[in-house]
């Protein structure tokens, strides 16, 4: 994973608690402790020291004890500051909820305003329709995960 770009699943579960998944790969993590550029955390029910930099409001460098490092970067955050979202790159959750359905795929082409996702929240679905025609180049979420608000869901690439 040498820097090769991976895609990690943040989801609030708590206070200072969170599920992160890569791939299929889920991890609970708990914040036990900040200060001065460290951090401990819980992952997994095993304690781990962790140094971190802010380098900027979207990205994160993270020093793990003995295992490495990793730069985190919110791409949602990184999409609204540059209007990308806006030009239809990445369909987000507009609020927090439950992906009930994805009823397009990798590859399918898509016109502006078809339903690319629902959400459910608070009991009531909501369809997130495509805010422009062209070709869903990746998946992000899947149906039964918990999204937060602007959490991403799917990306478009605009029609030529």
């Amino acid at each position: 994973m040498d820097g090769e770009l991976q895609t990690l699943r943040v989801q609030p579960q708590a206070a200072s608690r969170y599920r992160v998944g890569l791939g299929l790969e889920l991890a609970d993590i708990s914040l036990l402790s900040m200060a001065a550029g460290r951090a401990r955390l819980e992952v997994n029910q095993r304690v781990v020291s962790v140094l971190y930099h802010a380098q900027d409001e979207q990205t994160l460098h993270l020093a793990f004890t003995g295992s490495g490092t990793l730069q985190v970067t919110n791409l949602v955050a990184t999409a609204a500051a540059t209007g990308e979202q806006d030009a239809g790159g990445l369909v987000a959750a507009p609020m927090h909820g439950v992906l009930l359905s994805l009823p397009v795929a990798e590859g399918d082409s898509v016109s502006a305003g078809d339903t690319v996702a629902i959400l459910e929240a608070m009991k009531m679905q909501q369809a997130i329709a495509a805010p422009i025609a062209g070709r869903v180049i990746r998946i992000r979420a899947a149906a039964g995960d918990q999204l937060g608000a602007a959490e991403p869901i799917l990306e478009i690439e605009p029609a030529a």
